[in-house]
């Protein structure tokens, strides 16, 4: 019979698919919508160039710079949606093989939304020889988000927050910095059961870098699991 922590666990994981799907699903819909409105814009630059030839200049215009101005809203916007439907779609499988680099290039669209409302540069280097990890990566998704949301709150304004990945041996590592910041003995990572339990679930490790002049630095390293160890 099932006991009660794992009909918790059970649910919680129907829950996040779900709303997975419901997000994968609205990111569908909106891009059907972006398309109406690109291909109704691109019927606005098409009369605008034949009415450039007969109409008031200064009219013509300002009219064609409102189009140019809708066309990179309407690129920034798919693209974004884009994102969101990669990242809804992570919780289709709790397992699958995926690359690194994209997956923090996925999450990084929506984390650079809350440093830039804090004037925090944020910014991804990614290392180019990554190999494809086999790990869980809507729970690891949600690490990186609580990781970063870590450093931010130790960030000033007008810093910067750095995310590394590199390859060391058969694991993959993500490096978070922030650098020019000071921090109390025993401050140097976030800690709590359900971060152990994430680490733990994803057999990764996570190790703080403390030194004066360290500031926040935290290194994440993960393994790619085999299918045995991932079954637990």
């Amino acid at each position: 019979m099932t006991n009660e922590p794992e009909r918790e666990e059970t649910l919680r994981t129907m829950q996040l698919e779900s709303f997975g799907r419901i997000m994968a699903g609205f990111s569908h819909e909106m891009k059907n919508h972006l398309s109406i409105i690109r291909e109704s814009n691109g019927l606005i630059a098409d009369i605008l160039e034949f009415q450039g030839i007969h109409g008031e200049e200064v009219t013509v215009a300002r009219l064609t710079k409102a189009v140019n101005s809708v066309e990179r809203r309407v690129a920034i916007a798919a693209e974004m949606l884009h994102h969101l439907s990669g990242f809804a779609h992570r919780t289709d499988t709790v397992y699958a093989s995926f690359n690194l680099n994209e997956l923090l290039a996925e999450e990084c669209v929506f984390l650079e939304r809350f440093s830039r409302l804090k004037r925090v540069e944020f910014t991804l280097v990614p290392d180019q020889g990554l190999l494809p990890l086999y790990n869980n990566p809507a729970l690891l998704q949600h690490l990186v988000y609580r990781l970063y949301m870590f450093c931010l709150e130790h960030a000033q304004a007008g810093g910067r927050i750095e995310l590394k990945t590199s390859q060391q041996n058969k694991l993959a590592v993500l490096s978070f910095l922030v650098p020019g910041v000071s921090l109390a003995t025993g401050e140097g990572k976030p800690s709590s059961g359900a971060l152990s339990a994430a680490l733990d679930l994803l057999g990764a490790s996570l190790r703080p870098k403390q030194g004066a002049g360290a500031g926040v630095s935290l290194t994440l390293s993960l393994p790619s699991l085999t299918p045995k160890e991932a079954a637990g």
